[in-house]
């Protein structure tokens, strides 16, 4: 009996000591020692607090604690770890629930980030100019994503975005220059202009086949009619491209730095071209604008290098400011007898520009044909 006894005793133990080192490591997750020295703020509520600022603490790696002075510890507040360009980690804890604006602004060796479960609102720029950080979770309580919260952290190649997020804010991955690609779950209803501006690595937008408000076809995104073409990747390595004859709309900056392309077909289906939809398109050498076409958008085609024709629409009313500044190897251009107004700087700095045809009845701002040096014929035209 004795002997049986002794015998339950060890298989207890053995079992008791499985079973807690096999736990271990998640106490010592929870049991991180919280970084010294930050400085902490009373909320309004005077139930919580917030982290103020980084105060006397020399850690590269940050361990933000769940409570200060027996209160829980709610928000990481705007600015509090701005310009701290040692810090390489930081830990945050599932009581926080809000990120605050540019809180870890220019943080440049900061290189992974887990946002818990806790957190329902990144706000503007908390992550602006984090050149150091690869790979981002966001946790499945947030909701918006804000204006700039990823702009110019050149190294995240990895996100991952839970289907809590409804809106995706102006510029929110802007520059994010080794992104390749990125899914877009159903829960998203909202995305900004420009919110994956100048990703020259981009070359796939996915979208969860279940969204209401958004498509994805070969990699590019529109809206969920395919009316408005809203971006076309970066990074894509195709030399032509035909816009689908659904779209109506083609969205502001949805082509803006498209390196790749040469030439870019516009259906008739098309009625606006937006502002600086072919920003910075270098190697775009030819267009033609169908009749259908009755707005061309501020700076639509602005600093095109290789563009050297262009067939404009007769249904365009004006030609508005910067359309086709710095347009450099474009030497001729005939203006339809639609147009009654051509803004400033329309044509400025259209360095290799040498012939012209515009209506009698159309009136030149000032400045319209700025620095265009070798421009030598105007031709004014009679309706």
């Amino acid at each position: 009996m004795r002997k049986l006894c002794i015998l339950i005793l060890i298989v207890f133990t053995f079992i008791f000591s499985f079973v807690s080192c096999k736990e271990s490591p998640k106490h010592t997750e929870k049991n991180l020692t919280p970084s010294d020295g930050l400085n902490f703020t009373l909320n309004s509520d005077k139930q919580s607090y917030s982290v103020f600022t980084i105060g006397t603490c020399t850690d590269t790696e940050i361990v933000i604690p769940d409570t200060y002075e027996g209160l829980p510890v709610t928000s990481i507040g705007d600015f509090s770890f701005s310009f701290c360009s040692s810090i390489t980690s930081v830990i945050i804890p599932d009581s926080i629930t809000s990120i605050g604006h540019n809180v870890f602004l220019h943080c440049t060796s900061l290189v992974s980030i887990e946002i818990p479960n806790s957190v329902t609102h990144i706000k503007s720029s908390a992550f602006f100019g984090c050149t150091s950080l690869t790979n981002v979770t966001i946790g499945n309580s947030v909701t918006s994503i804000d204006d700039w919260v990823f702009q110019d952290c050149t190294s995240l190649s990895n996100i991952t975005i839970s289907n809590s997020v409804k809106s995706i804010g102006q510029g929110a991955f802007q520059n994010c220059a080794s992104l390749v690609s990125i899914t877009i779950p159903d829960s998203v209803t909202s995305i900004e202009q420009s919110a994956f501006y100048d990703c020259t690595s981009l070359t796939n937008i996915e979208v969860d086949e279940n969204n209401k408000h958004y498509k994805s076809i070969d990699g590019i995104l529109y809206d969920k009619d395919a009316k408005t073409l809203i971006k076309y990747p970066n990074g894509k390595k195709d030399k032509t491209f035909v816009i689908p004859d659904s779209v109506t709309t083609i969205g502001t900056h949805s082509f803006n730095r498209c390196d790749s392309l040469t030439n870019i077909t516009i259906p008739n289906s098309v009625t606006s071209i937006d502002s600086y939809a072919f920003y910075y398109c270098d190697s775009l050498n030819n267009i033609e604008i169908p009749n259908s076409v009755t707005h061309i958008g501020i700076g639509a085609f602005c600093e095109c290098d290789s563009l050297t024709k262009v067939t404009m629409s007769n249904s365009v009313t004006s030609i508005k400011n910067s359309t086709f500044w710095g347009c450099r190897s474009l030497k001729r251009i005939s203006i339809p007898n639609s147009v009654t107004i051509i803004e400033e700087n329309a044509f400025a700095w259209c360095s290799s520009l040498t012939s012209i045809e515009i209506p009698d009845s159309a009136t030149i701002i000032e400045g319209a044909f700025k620095e265009c040096r070798n421009l030598t014929d105007i031709t004014f035209t009679e309706k």
